[in-house]
């Protein structure tokens, strides 16, 4: 018994700081958690707290519940989005006449999910650092103030990134935990091969880091057991195969359409090179001048140099576990900057931003521990405050501008009612990205021409298009003729004149950009005057 209260005060004393770091970041988490769930639900989506992206879960789901299968559309079946945050989503709908009405409580599992995991990747750093300060650190960091308003857009948004965060910090916390032991048991390695299957199940791209983790976890088995490195292997295909079966069966690839429209077929640096000055001119118009991100990428590649030379020098075993984080986020920007057209997508880019944090953390974690601070009597708490004051305001340069979403998102939600109004529910609707009008009028026909939320022969057309263009402007002829559309609603600035006005249905008000952007409604067309303009001449 004395031995075991010696273990444990040892245990205790290992841990570095004062936990008060720790219980000050829990408030203010749960602060932020509490204040995103009491908005009411019509301004957190006309604000644009909630991502697109999300409502294809929300209508599935719905869809689901209510007989129609794995459908948006209403017409065809569809696999584009990640299954386990899919499965999450249906119970919500049991017994829901709209969607509308589910979202307050659908914004419990949202925002639960951001904040468990926040939690866990700050578990993940505590075992890393035994420091309080540096797991307190990365709850504010991940959880509240990352990169320019990325927690705050992302996190809570609606969409799978909180999902495939928390079983990714905890496959790499359970094999941290795992790499500490010299013998294994069955138990230990079936979960660790559960968590891992989770993780890819909740999106799919997080197989760069999977890939490696599970190889090295199996590399460690093999040493002490073949038959436990089969129940490995065995686990982690029971829960993943059934899946990708599935897809293939009846979509013709293993990978959702989703992302088979985004993936290009071929390499071209000039292609890739043209995505990503799109991602650097996105951050300009957010406020931030290109010294400023040049500023801070250079600021991000010391602090790495910096950590990695101070935790090299103490010859800690910190990098067990991270190092596969960090290949994982390479392999998987590479693939994304050479074969996909989504590059600039920031919820995309959750594994460079993780590296980003961990380093982020482990520096300020070196500088609050260092000498330098102990001996001028700076309590890191001081840090804290600062670090949180700084990033408010750096933040607050990014949300200011982000505000050209919401005229964008009330005019969709708009629309969606008044087709919810006048449109009949067996009439289809061709629209590209139209998922706010889609949510409000939930039982109508909506075929979304960017090909991700449809079947194969949807994803092959609207790729066709995607590919011949770098713009977002895409072609609506062959879907409208390939559904025989009864309408077709399309975005035109202020610089584009309406061909034949009696077509147009629904032409909003401009919303407020420079180009005075108006949503308009087109029935009975001609299919063949259809070309990339839509039914409208710009000048």
């Amino acid at each position: 018994m004395i031995n075991k209260l010696k273990i444990n005060s040892s245990k205790k004393q290992e841990m570095k700081g004062n936990p008060f770091y720790l219980y000050f970041s829990y408030i203010i988490l749960t602060l932020v958690a509490f204040y995103y769930l009491l908005i009411p639900i019509q301004d957190y989506l006309a604000n644009g707290f909630i991502i697109a992206d999300s409502v294809v879960y929300l209508r599935v789901a719905f869809n689901i519940i209510n007989g129609q299968g794995s459908t948006y559309d209403l017409i065809t079946i569809t696999n584009g989005y990640h299954p386990l945050w899919m499965i999450l989503h249906i119970p919500f709908m049991i017994g829901a006449d709209n969607i509308i009405d589910r979202l307050p409580i659908i914004r419990v599992l949202w925002i639960g999910t951001a904040v468990v995991s926040t939690i866990i990747w700050a578990y993940y750093i505590r075992q890393l650092t035994k420091s309080y300060f540096a797991q307190a650190f990365m709850l504010l960091l991940m959880g509240i103030f990352g990169c320019f308003g990325w927690s705050l857009y992302v996190l809570y948004s609606g969409i799978e990134t909180p999902l495939v965060l928390f079983f990714l910090g905890l496959s790499l916390y359970l094999t941290e935990k795992f790499f500490q032991k010299n013998h294994y048991d069955n138990k230990q390695i079936v979960i660790l091969a559960l968590v891992i299957a989770l993780t890819f199940l909740s999106r799919l791209d997080s197989i760069f880091v999977l890939i490696p983790l599970a190889l090295i976890i199996l590399f460690r088995i093999l040493k002490s057991s073949y038959l436990q490195a089969v129940f490995f292997i065995l686990t982690g295909l029971m829960v993943t195969i059934p899946y990708l079966l599935w897809n293939k069966i009846n979509f013709g690839a293993f990978t959702p359409v989703s992302g088979i429209v985004k993936r290009f077929d071929s390499i071209s640096l000039e292609r890739s090179m043209h995505y990503f000055d799109s991602f650097v001119l996105k951050m300009q118009g957010t406020g931030i001048p290109l010294e400023g991100l040049i500023l801070f990428v250079g600021l991000i590649a010391l602090i790495f140099v910096f950590t990695f030379l101070r935790i090299h020098q103490k010859s800690s075993n910190l990098f067990n576990t991270f190092w596969i984080l960090i290949l994982g986020a390479f392999t998987h920007y590479l693939y994304y900057f050479l074969y996909m057209s989504e590059l600039n997508v920031s919820w995309h880019l959750y594994l460079q931003l993780l590296v980003v944090f961990i380093f982020l953390t482990l520096a300020m974690n070196e500088i609050a521990c260092s000498k330098w601070i102990k001996k001028r009597s700076i309590s890191p708490f001081l840090l804290l405050i600062a670090f949180m004051v700084t990033c408010y305001f750096v933040n607050k340069i990014y949300i200011d501008k982000k505000t050209y979403r919401i005229p964008a998102v009330i005019t969709e939600l708009e629309f969606g009612q008044w087709v919810k109004d006048n449109i009949h529910q067996k009439d289809i609707i061709v629209f590209y990205d139209g998922f706010f009008s889609a949510l409000i009028a939930t039982k109508n026909i909506f075929i979304d021409s960017n090909g991700l939320t449809g079947d194969a022969t949807l994803a092959a057309i609207a790729k066709q298009n995607r590919m011949s263009q770098y713009s977002s402007s895409y072609q609506y002829k062959d879907i409208a003729t390939l559904y025989n559309a009864d309408y077709v609603v399309s975005w035109i600035d202020g610089h584009c004149e309406l061909l034949d006005s009696s077509n147009y249905v629904y032409i909003s008000e401009p919303i407020i950009t420079n180009k005075e952007t108006r949503l308009v409604a087109q029935k009975g067309l001609n299919y063949n005057s259809l070309g990339p303009k839509n039914g409208f001449k710009c000048f």
